[in-house]
């Protein structure tokens, strides 16, 4: 009792938000149920930004997925924002 420790904290990366939702399970739905693995959504947004990030050339911007999992968490969820605009299934995509 009466120890005091300084501890820092640091915002964490792509790679560490997958490791944290692993085996993280969702139902989706009442009555046909899809079973979803958090981790594997979450990786399958970082592969989008890394398919879809590229130079003004259109050359990739990043050459592996292991690249896009390094950058911290905030700005992949940012980056997976625009990646999610531009790729949309539908005639609104890219527009903005």
């Amino acid at each position: 009792a009466g120890k005091t420790k300084t501890v820092y904290f640091r915002r964490i990366t792509g790679a560490e938000r997958v490791k944290l939702l692993a085996g993280k399970r969702v139902n989706v739905g009442e009555r046909n149920t899809m079973d979803l693995d958090l981790a594997d959504v979450l990786r399958n947004r970082h592969q989008l930004v890394q398919f879809s990030a590229c130079h003004e050339d259109g050359k990739p911007l990043f050459k592996s997925l292991e690249e896009v999992q390094a950058l911290p968490d905030w700005l992949l969820n940012a980056l997976a924002e625009h990646a999610d605009d531009v790729n949309k299934e539908d005639d609104t995509a890219g527009k903005q």
